[in-house]
């Protein structure tokens, strides 16, 4: 490990969370870190959708889970 490997975390956090943001629970927020590495990676496809999810409940809003129509047909 390096102080390049902690800037780049510091860095990809700072992406994630916006100054209106402050008051994001911990677990929030590894949530949404987590989520961000996983963006680009074809084993999870929708990703977006759960980052959708997460926002909103972390924001207190309410929201429509996953639904039968939402399985991936490949």
């Amino acid at each position: 490990a390096s102080s390049v490997d902690a800037e780049r975390a510091f860095s990809t956090g700072r992406r994630h969370v916006n100054f209106m943001q402050h008051n994001m629970t911990s677990n929030t927020f590894k949530l949404k870190v987590a989520l961000g590495s996983w963006s680009d990676a074809p084993f999870f496809p929708k990703v977006q959708k759960l980052s959708e999810i997460i926002e909103k409940h972390s924001t207190g809003k309410t929201f429509e889970g996953f639904s039968d129509d939402d399985s991936d047909s490949d």
